[in-house]
């Protein structure tokens, strides 16, 4: 039996949030949270290959490691 991920879970899973609460976000953090979003939309409509995807999260300053560690777990909680 195979089991099939929509492309809602999967956003889902890649997803990144803006932190919330009282914190003031500077103009960059918001620039890179918007680059990251239209990547993963890139991504997942198969725009761009999954190394163009984890460059471009790179260069948001995302902490990629801790971000794969996120879906790996997101991942296997579907």
């Amino acid at each position: 039996m195979t089991n099939t991920i929509s492309k809602g879970d999967l956003r889902e899973s890649l997803m990144l949030w803006l932190p919330t609460g009282n914190e003031k976000m500077d103009e960059q953090t918001i620039n890179n949270f918007l680059i990251s979003r239209q990547a993963l939309e890139d991504f997942l409509d198969l725009k761009i290959t999954p190394q163009e995807y984890i460059d471009t999260l790179d260069g948001c300053d995302l902490k990629i490691d801790d971000y794969l560690d996120d879906v790996s777990f997101n991942l296997q909680n579907l």
